[in-house]
């Protein structure tokens, strides 16, 4: 793994350049590793002295108001594995991205040795993350404080985003020891449901198991209303070390030290503090999870928790957990990480990001049937028109009524209607069928409704129909791609509490559908980090 591997997460965001007035109105910035000139990611830029800031983007790229340079403030960079780097703003070239290389940090550690007082025994992997956990009342906030930062949610298909949606939110936590979905308060000073970004509303809705539909492969994701901020934050397991956040963590304070195996790695830093890295993993079934967990060699303090969890492709000839064979599919990941202010642990970032497939109703397919007691036919209405040459082969239809197969001696083309001629035999029920029914009596075949004749008692096997762009009878449409939900905290307050009278966010609720917006109380030092439309673009 490469020295920039430890800052490398799913997030995959580049700095916005759409006009030259935004253009005018940041400095931009590129961080590279000074070794290798990869891009560093996930790495923390704050303005040092208003501790406000961003999160470098998938290319190592960052940008930050111009107003901060004018007042000649100073830009502090870390990242794990690297050594802090502070930076003069004044010394950013305007109009063009200035790049910055970080170097690694000394304490390149190759093994992990600490003496308990009073003893020359070493700590091991069970015993660090024991006391890691052990330690959270101590080191993180259990009075109400808040923080404020940059939301959105978005999905990712190949190299392009669609469905951007953006906020500065404002999240008030009575503290580590409440519970945080219940308790918390979120106020929205801004969101932008951005159109300058495709939308495809399929890849809108929401999940669900239905045979058409979005689904995320073995994995089932609760919706909690449909607020997307809420089920970002619920897989904040350090904040929820005390309640289910998600498997095969589950509780971190009770389950995920005996649902994991663990390994120490080299030991790594962020800025003047070293940190213990413990590599876990778990098999289960078809499931395999994987991630690393970097603790504070000082205190015991969470800095970061990253969590894989990938399934065996379906139809896989080997059962054996290997991306070398690409048999594994990765369906959810997520990066948390957490940074020390006033000496206490606060949220820095929050990533969650999960593959899902959308099964499309087919285009080409029956929209309804009707029998015609007159011409003593069926007639096929297709939602789009089927290629009339191929659509008059009788081959290609079969049609069976309650269980029997129906003889078709002749095939009408009529646009998107085909007619359907039956042989139909005295004393038959298909005869009795076309007897007794009545004209227009139609199916809906996608109707809920029930229909006097029984559609139930129907069956189209209907081979080889192409319309007339080619698009085959029945064939549905797969869609893949990946739904990312992203928090990144640009300001912390210590022992602040929601304000009397303000409207805050419904937890039950879409976040951007029909909420409260304090837009006139949004202070003017927070920004939108939105993306250009394509990776890499």
């Amino acid at each position: 793994m490469g020295r920039a591997a430890l800052c490398l997460g799913i997030l995959a965001i580049l700095f916005t350049l759409q006009c030259g007035a935004q253009h005018r109105e940041f400095i931009q910035g590129r961080l590279v590793d000074a070794a290798t000139g990869e891009a560093v990611v996930f790495a923390t830029v704050r303005v040092k002295n208003r501790a406000m800031g961003v999160i470098s983007n998938m290319d190592g790229s960052f940008k930050v108001p111009l107003t901060f340079k004018e007042v000649g403030d100073t830009l502090e960079i870390s990242c794990m594995g690297y050594s802090t780097k502070d930076l003069l703003l004044s010394n950013f070239t305007l109009n063009e991205t200035n790049t910055i290389e970080l170097y690694p940090s000394v304490e390149q550690l190759n093994e992990v040795v600490v003496r308990k007082r009073r003893s020359k025994e070493s700590l091991g992997s069970a015993e660090i993350i024991n006391r890691a956990i052990a330690a959270i009342p101590e080191n993180y906030p259990y009075v109400p404080f808040s923080y404020v930062g940059y939301y959105r949610d978005y999905q990712l298909k190949g190299n392009e985003y669609y469905n951007l949606n953006e906020a500065i939110i404002e999240v008030f936590d009575r503290g580590f020891g409440a519970i945080e979905q219940t308790t918390s308060k979120v106020m929205i000073y801004d969101y932008k449901r951005n159109n300058a970004f495709p939308r495809d509303t399929v890849a809108e809705m929401p999940y669900g198991g239905q045979a058409f539909g979005k689904r995320i492969p073995g994995a089932r994701l609760e919706n909690y209303g449909g607020n997307e901020f809420m089920i970002l934050r619920v897989h904040d397991a350090v904040r929820n070390h005390a309640i289910n956040a998600y498997d095969f963590v589950n509780r971190l304070d009770v389950d995920f030290k005996r649902n994991h195996s663990f390994e120490l790695k080299p030991q790594t830093s962020t800025g003047n503090e070293g940190l213990y890295v413990v590599a876990f993993f778990r098999n289960e079934g078809s499931f395999w999870a994987e991630g690393r967990i970097y603790i504070s060699r000082r205190d015991f303090s969470i800095y970061r928790l990253d969590y894989s969890l990938f399934k065996l492709e379906d139809g896989a000839t080997s059962k054996i957990f290997s991306r070398e064979d690409g048999n594994l599919r990765k369906i959810v990941d997520i990066k948390l990480e957490y940074r020390r202010h006033q000496k206490k642990m606060y949220l820095n970032y929050i990533s969650v990001n999960n593959f899902f497939r959308v099964d499309e109703l087919p285009e080409f397919t029956i929209k309804s049937f009707d029998i015609d007691p007159e011409r003593k036919c069926y007639t096929l209405d297709f939602t789009r028109m089927p290629n009339k040459k191929e659509a008059k082969k009788l081959s290609r239809y079969n049609i069976y009524y309650k269980g029997k197969k129906s003889k078709i001696r002749k095939v009408e083309v009529l646009g998107r209607k085909v007619l359907l001629f039956p042989k139909l035999e005295l004393g038959s029920r298909e005869n009795d069928l076309f007897t007794n029914a009545k004209k227009d009596d139609s199916f809906e075949l996608f109707s809920k409704t029930t229909d006097p004749l029984g559609k139930n008692d129907f069956r189209f096997d209907i081979r080889n129909l192409e319309d007339i762009n080619g698009q085959k009878f029945n064939e549905s449409k797969l869609v893949e791609a990946n739904q990312f939900r992203e928090f990144f905290v640009q300001e912390t307050k210590p022992d602040e509490k929601p304000p009397t009278g303000a409207l805050f966010m419904k937890k039950n609720r879409p976040i951007f559908l029909n909420q409260p917006i304090q837009g006139a109380n949004r202070p003017s030092t927070y920004w939108m980090n939105t993306p250009l439309q394509k990776v890499g673009e």
